[in-house]
């Protein structure tokens, strides 16, 4: 897949959106440390789809995606 940064209305419109509950007890260093490695899974899953995370510390990482099928593969390996 690829990092896509454009368009918050098209995402909003047409994107499957997913909710990562926070993670309460890890450091920031942690925490970060887990975005980027879900990242990286991201843009080497083999797909031609595009995704955006928006994720604040010890808040909800939300992550959007093109596709329903990239959703579904992102949700069974992180949730």
């Amino acid at each position: 897949m690829k990092f896509w940064n454009k368009s918050l209305e098209v995402r909003r419109r047409c994107w499957i959106r997913i909710e990562l509950p926070p993670f309460p007890a890890i450091t920031y260093f942690q925490w970060d440390g887990l975005i980027q490695e879900q990242k990286r899974w991201c843009q080497h899953y083999p797909s031609t789809g595009r995704f955006w995370v928006d994720s604040h510390y010890v808040e909800v990482s939300t992550w959007w995606f093109e596709r329903p099928a990239d959703a579904t593969a992102f949700v069974l390996r992180w949730r």
